[in-house]
């Protein structure tokens, strides 16, 4: 996209113990005519706290419960993963896990000209079947790219594509 402004960026997922996505939302606010929704589960909302730090900057935020509602609008979606470790009750992560997935199928109601991104690693909230859409230019494959670009093109071997499950750093590489 190659702007930081004029951009309806789409949070997904764990926005409520995210700290990926808090940061996020601080620092989009410090940018010029930024929209920002936020797509999760009741239980997993936007801490009120930052959406006020947001709000104080006058930057439009909307609460949804369902992508498909605001996908055709969004220039960044940014996925996070729904993480079991963060519940109390097993039940509770039952109920939510899984109520997110992008998918090929899902993205064909989203723009050809956006970004997904994903702060890594992922469980199974992007399908490994969108990896080689062009709009899944981020986590490890933007990683990578940028990571070529800045070394010549020569492949960095601890870094694995979107499709992998996660990210491996190898000391003294």
């Amino acid at each position: 996209l190659g702007r930081l402004e004029n951009l309806t960026v789409t949070m997904l997922g764990d926005l409520k113990y995210g700290r990926t996505v808090h940061s996020l939302a601080r620092l989009l606010s410090q940018f010029t005519n930024i929209k920002l929704n936020y797509v999760s589960p009741e239980i997993l909302r936007m801490p009120k706290e930052v959406m006020d730090e947001v709000a104080e900057k006058n930057v439009p935020q909307a609460e949804f419960s369902s992508l498909e509602k605001v996908l055709l609008e969004t220039d960044i979606l940014y996925v996070t993963r729904v993480q079991k470790e963060r519940f109390e009750d097993p039940a509770d992560y039952e109920k939510v896990k899984g109520a997110y997935v992008i998918d090929p199928e899902i993205m064909k109601a989203a723009k050809q000209e956006m970004a997904v991104m994903h702060p890594l690693p992922r469980v199974g909230e992007i399908s490994t079947d969108f990896d080689d859409d062009p709009r899944a230019g981020a986590g490890a494959a933007g990683r990578l790219r940028a990571g070529r670009a800045g070394a010549g093109g020569h492949r960095f071997p601890q870094l694995r594509t979107v499709g992998a499950p996660h990210v491996r750093h190898r000391r003294g590489a």
